[in-house]
């Protein structure tokens, strides 16, 4: 591969938890089965932002890496060739 491989890629950016929920589950699912802090904010995919950003840190809306696995034939149909995951990280919120 030459080292040069970036100025032909079609890079999609993902932010995994407002991408997809793998393994058939649901956010209200998740949080039940102790995936999320007690005082989480499900929000539902089509749900807007609020303006309140201090609440906004406690909305979840579930996306995980297995929903990220089951949609890869998707993104490579959609002709990206690279996956940008936004960083995460263990934290309080």
């Amino acid at each position: 591969m030459s080292k040069h491989w970036f100025h032909s890629s079609i890079v999609y950016q993902i932010m995994p938890d407002r991408f997809h929920i793998g393994n058939n589950l649901t956010i209200h699912e998740k949080i039940t089965q102790g995936l999320y802090p007690h005082h989480s904010i499900p929000k539902n995919w089509d749900e807007l932002p609020e303006d309140k950003q201090e609440e906004n840190n406690y909305h979840f809306y579930g996306g995980d890496l297995a929903g990220i696995i089951e949609k890869l034939e998707y993104i490579q149909h959609l002709g990206a060739n690279v996956i940008y995951l936004t960083p995460f990280f263990r934290s309080n919120t």
